[in-house]
């Protein structure tokens, strides 16, 4: 749940992605993605940011196959 600023903790976005947390917070700690240091070892993040952090995490839209459309049925 967003707390009044717009902000998440780890473990709310590891889950709006789909995410182990310790993978978000490498994101996080590594500086790819702003976030604010609220404790020893704890982050939060704009929800506003989940899209950036989804891509730094690599889990972005997929992209087709280069076959996908011209592959024909066996």
């Amino acid at each position: 749940m967003a707390s009044e600023d717009g902000r998440i903790n780890v473990e709310d976005a590891a889950r709006a992605l789909g995410a182990h947390p310790s993978r978000v917070l490498a994101a996080l700690t590594s500086g790819a993605v702003p976030a604010e240091k609220v404790g020893r070892g704890r982050f939060r993040v704009a929800v506003a940011d989940l899209d950036r952090l989804a891509a730094a995490l690599g889990l972005g839209p997929q992209a087709a196959s280069p076959d996908a459309d011209t592959a024909e049925p066996g």
